[in-house]
């Protein structure tokens, strides 16, 4: 799949390489439980392949930018008292534990709580209840480090 590599995220496009008994088994499946990838996300993909050769060293970047935006993040939550962090180690995303900010802030779960960091801190996150833990929050990294620190200051300050 195109999805971070290529940097197309949500562009729903996968492909696979597979002996034909296991591709017709596939695709039989699929036709059942998805609808076709749109005629653009086919187009991106097509210049995603031809461009593999050329890729790697932005490839190299890009991790490298990752990996600075994931540990700015990461600095942040864990500064912030009543918030438990473990990893992240492949995605370009934080789950921490807020379950202790639920009280201060007297909120019901993570769904209420992503609701106010929207409104008063002009945060966004997606509740944990989503995921089946409701006692976490999704915050991506997949911003610029100036956005991060911004949005880390202002979820200290919300989070006081």
């Amino acid at each position: 799949a195109a999805s971070k590599t290529d940097a197309m995220t949500g562009w729903r496009l996968g492909w696979a390489v597979a002996p034909k008994p296991i591709v017709s088994a596939m695709a039989s499946y699929q036709s059942h439980a998805t609808s076709n990838a749109s005629s653009i996300s086919q187009e991106a993909g097509v210049v995603a392949l031809k461009e593999v050769g050329r890729a790697e060293e932005s490839i190299a970047d890009m991790l490298a930018q990752y990996n600075r935006r994931r540990d700015v993040m990461r600095a942040g939550l864990v500064a912030i008292p009543g918030v438990e962090l473990v990893g992240p180690e492949g995605a370009f995303y934080c789950f921490p534990r807020v379950r202790a900010l639920y009280a201060s802030k007297r909120v019901a779960g993570s769904v209420e709580l992503c609701r106010r960091l929207l409104e008063e801190a002009r945060i966004s996150a997606v509740p944990g209840e989503a995921f089946g833990d409701d006692d976490c929050i999704r915050f991506s990294f997949a911003t610029s480090i100036d956005r991060i620190s911004e949005g880390m200051r202002r979820l200290a300050e919300w989070a006081r």
